[in-house]
Order: structure tokens, then sequence, then C-alpha cells
């Protein structure tokens, strides 16, 4: 399978070098956006699945802060972590959002590509909070 460092997932992302700004959601609604990016610089050249970050990011904020009146940060960080290389997307989200069992698509996918591209050795954790919604990868710390 093909792969991809982060710093060329993290420039295929939308948001590009965008750090905030105000985005026009499908319906017409205007919503003040914001990503904070924290690459730990030992992780850039790490190699990952084309698409990993890109569905945990739209979900993010469709999902998320897309819901919320005053927008919200869409927060991406990676660092290494002994064996693992660690990815994480947080964002804040509705405390009173309906709640859905079970994963969506977007989850469903990077889970897979997760599964396909690392085996066994690599972890995919979903953390629900009432405000904060959170994707935690663990991925094994393989040479590139």
């Amino acid at each position: 399978m093909h792969a991809m460092t982060i710093e060329q997932t993290q420039r295929k992302l939308p948001i590009g070098k965008l750090a905030w700004g105000l985005v026009l959601l499908a319906g017409g609604a205007l919503l003040f956006l914001e990503f904070e990016q924290t690459i730990e610089e030992n992780v850039r050249s790490y190699r990952v699945p084309p698409l990993l970050l890109q569905p945990l990011v739209e979900n993010a904020v469709t999902h998320g802060v897309g819901q919320l009146i005053e927008g919200g940060t869409v927060q991406i960080a990676a660092g290494r972590n002994g064996d693992h290389v660690w990815i994480r997307v947080e964002n804040r989200c509705d405390p009173d959002r309906a709640s859905k069992p079970g994963e969506g698509i977007g989850l469903t996918n990077t889970r897979k590509r997760v599964a396909t591209f690392y085996g066994a050795a690599a972890r995919m954790k979903v953390v629900e909070e009432p405000a904060r919604f959170r994707v935690e990868l663990a991925l094994p710390n393989v040479s590139s």
C-alpha cells in the first residue's frame, strides 16, 4: 500500500496552512473555525496510509465544531512515545448532541486503514465526553 509522511498528509488536508477563518458550511451557515497543529519534529517523516487524517478532521468539523454556534478549534497533534507514534485529533462538540450507536463511515474506514496498514500492532481509541470528542491512534514505530 502506498504511504505518505505525516507532513505530506498534513499538507493534503483541506485546512492546508489555514490556522483560523470563517468557513461556509452546507446550508449557508458561517462558522468560525480554528486549527491547532502540534506535530513533533521527530515524526514528520513517519509514513501513514493515504487519507488517514482527512476523515477524522472532516468528522471533527461536521459533527463537532460545525454544530456549535460559536464554532471552535480542531486540534491535531502527533509525537513519539516509546515504541509507538501517536496521532490525536480532538474537538469540542455540543454536549446536548444526540447519541448515535456505533461508529460512522469515517471512523470505520479509518479503523480499517489502520488495521490494513499496521496490523495488530496499532490501536485506535475513540474517546467521547459530553463536550469533547477525541480519536487517538497508536501506531508502531517502524522505519520509513
